[in-house]
């Protein structure tokens, strides 16, 4: 065999940062790769690289951090990847973090009863997201639905409790907000009524998703940092912890995130909110004391430890496994 080609076949092809600047468009995937931080010249093993529209940063995941999307900018970072990694389409990726499937079939469910029921009707939707999905994690967290191709608004469909679309479970932040109303908690007038929230974590009986908190000390204002927001997310929080000396208020691994120039949606940023299927209502996660408490009313023995363990990744890990 000729020595060059030979040289060839053994040769692991490695891309650098200098080829995703000049190379990488939106829409394009690695498998697997390497990041190292620039700042403290730390490794990390990442997977499901994505590059972000903006063109300044990427998303993907890590073990440190098996139920979140975390982020960094490019310009904190070298990154190297093999070429057999890299595609120029993203595969179909789990959006979700709950186990399996949820097991309520497709179709709209018009009211709570039809859907603790699992009885929906079996009607398809169009779904797109919503204009203020940027600041969840996936496009797909926040939809609308047309029951006409394209109509926007007269088809758009906000009256039904839930829609479940390719065993995705969306509820619907009107319904969510009338039955919400009475609560402390109230969302403001700032929701988006006609969207969609997909289910996160969980399972069947304790169906979990988040939705971003505004500015101000409760749920409202809550979309006023969409368009952005990872920016928003990956800087002013970064600055934030340093200036702000609010680390009693962050889990020491998130900390360590941070310090090399990394984030994700934190607990600071998105909140928490429970279906619980057993009593119909709706539980908000304010705070670490609010799992905590959800956690003791169904006599789990799983823990958390406030001071250390309190991350978006943490919760959705607890909520996975509370029976």
């Amino acid at each position: 065999m000729d020595f060059l080609l030979l040289q060839k076949i053994k040769m692991k092809y490695t891309f650098t940062l200098f080829t995703l600047l000049t190379s990488f468009a939106f829409g394009q995937y690695i498998k697997k790769a390497t990041i190292t931080s620039k700042k403290t010249n730390e490794k990390f093993e990442i997977t499901n690289v994505q590059y972000l529209k903006d063109g300044k940063f990427i998303k993907f995941n890590t073990d440190n951090f098996k139920n979140a999307l975390v982020y960094a900018r490019l310009k904190d970072i070298d990154l190297e990847f093999d070429s057999i990694d890299y595609s120029k389409s993203i595969p179909d990726i789990k959006q979700t973090y709950y186990e399996g499937t949820l097991n309520y079939p497709d179709g709209l469910y018009l009211t709570i009863e039809s859907f603790i029921n699992k009885t929906p009707e079996a009607i398809t939707f169009e779904k797109k997201p919503n204009m203020q999905a940027e600041a969840f994690e996936y496009s797909d967290d926040l939809v609308n639905f047309y029951d006409r191709k394209g109509k926007f608004p007269e088809f758009q469909q906000n009256k039904y409790f839930a829609i479940v679309q390719n065993g995705d479970v969306y509820f619907s932040l009107k319904q969510f907000s009338k039955l919400t109303k009475k609560s402390k908690t109230n969302l403001g007038s700032g929701i988006p009524s006609f969207a969609y929230v997909r289910v996160k974590a969980g399972s069947e009986n304790h169906l979990y998703f988040e939705l971003p908190k505004g500015m101000d000390s409760d749920f409202t204002s809550i979309f006023a940092i969409a368009g952005g927001a990872i920016g928003a997310a990956v800087g002013a929080v970064t600055d934030a912890i340093v200036s702000n000396n609010k680390k009693e208020d962050y889990s020491q691994s998130y900390i360590n995130l941070v310090k090399n120039n990394f984030t994700f949606h934190d607990i600071n940023y998105m909140k928490g909110v429970i279906f619980d299927v057993k009593s119909k209502e709706f539980f908000f996660l304010k705070d670490c004391s609010d799992l905590d408490n959800y956690i003791k009313m169904y006599k789990s023995e799983l823990t958390i430890d406030c001071k250390t363990e309190y991350t978006l990744d943490k919760q959705r890990e607890i909520i996975n496994n509370i029976k």
